[in-house]
């Protein structure tokens, strides 16, 4: 994680402290060969880190992130989260929204997604769609991505030991529970 010090740094600062995370790994390797692997890969992860932590200091900590919209263009009190129930040895994404009734509904993330590289060299989503036979295209739900706060989170795949250290990677995290204040709950009455 991103401490609040280091959200007050500047892209150059923090691509110097990755630039030295870098170099402690490499010192690591020299020191102990592959006897410091642990180390160095804490290292490696670390630099990736902060080197993405640069990237969102140049863009105002802000990231582009996936939306759900209804069938009239409104945004709703809907967010992304990792559902509690496993599906083929694996956790799936579905999105929770927030309904007119007070309760929560759950819809499958199951998307396609076209893509392409900006820049930087980072891949880009063009369009995200439900299929026409998804739960959520059923309900008249769209996806688009949209501009958010965000931080920095090391990632992982939940599983242990070196597999699981080789899973660590920074991703970017919502800082505003996953949507904005002026979403609306999605109108369930006709359901």
């Amino acid at each position: 994680m991103i401490s609040r010090t280091e959200r007050q740094m500047t892209s150059q600062q923090l691509r110097a402290k990755a630039a030295q995370r870098r170099q402690d790994a490499i010192d690591s390797y020299e020191r102990c060969q592959e006897d410091g692997f642990v180390s160095q890969k804490a290292s490696q992860i670390t630099a990736n880190m902060y080197d993405l932590a640069a990237d969102l200091a140049d863009d105002g900590w802000q990231d582009e992130f996936d939306a759900l919209v209804d069938a009239d263009g409104r945004r709703l009190r809907a967010r992304l989260i990792v559902s509690q129930y496993e599906y083929a040895g694996t956790r799936p994404l579905v999105w929770q929204i927030e309904t007119t009734s007070g309760r929560r509904m759950y819809v499958p993330h199951t998307v396609t997604y076209d893509t392409e590289q900006d820049e930087r060299g980072h891949t880009r989503i063009v369009n995200c769609r439900f299929g026409p036979r998804t739960k959520a295209a059923k309900m008249g739900l769209r996806l688009t991505t949209e501009m958010a706060p965000a931080t920095i989170a090391i990632s992982d795949s939940g599983q242990t030991g070196f597999a699981g250290l080789w899973a660590c990677r920074p991703v970017t995290r919502r800082t505003d529970y996953g949507y904005p204040a002026d979403a609306v709950p999605y109108d369930d009455s006709a359901r």
